[in-house]
């Protein structure tokens, strides 16, 4: 991986998988990263070792709900006058047996999430990505989101 040295990075699920290994890569290159979890516990755990690489900046978020987005958006201000690179990775993915019982809970949930979550993301966030070095913004997303 190339130097990403000085840039700041937002990682949306980084607490595990795709996201977790996301933040040791950029670590490594030099970056720094704040990145969210919605389990604080595995969060915190990941935090630590997160941290051994380079500064991780852990923020417990949950895009369920409606006031995530603007959580995280106040944290990367508070940490940083600008941001260089949005990475939208948290995603939900759950399924009943049973198309009924997922209910319209489920769908409103997982569009809250998925959909709604980094649309705003990027709609906040732009501000602080315009004072960026060469920003970008990457999008992931779960299965889904494979309608």
């Amino acid at each position: 991986m190339s130097s990403f040295e000085g840039k700041r990075i937002v990682i949306t699920g980084a607490s595990r998988g795709v996201g977790y290994e996301s933040a040791k890569m950029f670590l490594a290159a030099g970056a720094e990263v704040l990145g969210t979890g919605r389990n604080q516990e595995r969060l915190e755990k990941s935090a630590v070792e997160l941290n051994k690489i380079g500064r991780f900046v852990p923020v417990n978020v949950d895009f369920d709900d409606p006031k995530g987005p603007e959580k995280l958006v106040q944290a990367v201000a508070d940490t940083w006058p600008a941001l260089d690179i949005l990475i939208n990775n948290a995603a939900v993915q759950t399924y009943k047996k049973d198309w009924f019982d997922e209910g319209l809970d489920m769908l409103a949930q997982q569009w809250q999430c998925n959909v709604f979550a980094p649309h705003e993301l990027i709609y906040r966030l732009v501000p602080l990505l315009e004072k960026g070095n060469d920003p970008r913004i990457v999008n992931l997303g779960s299965g889904a989101g494979n309608a």
